[in-house]
C-alpha cells in the first residue's frame, strides 16, 4: 500500500501505472521506454481525434498524472489518462 516506508519511488510509479485506465502493456511501454529512453510512437485521443506523436519519455509524474516528453518540437506534458497506446520504436 501507498505510504509504506519500505516502497521505493519506482514501485509506488509502477502500482500507479498498474491501476490506470489502459491496457497493461501500454502502461508496460511507458515505464520501460521511460527507463532506456528511447523513441516511442505515442497514440492520444484529444477533443475526438487520436493523434500520433513519437517523443523520448523523460518522467512519469504519478502525483500529476502526466509523462514529460522530449519532441522534435520541444519538452511536453501529456495526460497519462488521454494516453491510448504505446510502442517503443527502437
Amino acid at each position: 500500500m501507498w505510504g509504506d516506508p519500505e516502497q521505493t519511488v519506482k514501485d509506488i510509479q509502477a502500482e500507479i501505472l498498474e491501476t490506470l485506465n489502459f491496457p497493461s502493456t501500454a502502461g508496460m511501454e511507458i515505464e520501460v521506454a521511460q527507463k532506456r529512453e528511447c523513441k516511442v510512437h505515442v497514440k492520444l485521443w484529444d477533443k475526438g481525434k487520436v493523434i500520433f506523436y513519437m517523443v523520448v519519455i523523460k518522467e512519469i509524474n504519478v502525483e500529476a498524472m502526466w509523462i514529460t516528453v522530449d519532441s522534435p518540437f520541444g519538452r511536453d506534458r501529456m495526460p497519462v489518462e488521454d494516453i491510448i497506446g504505446v510502442e517503443c520504436v527502437e
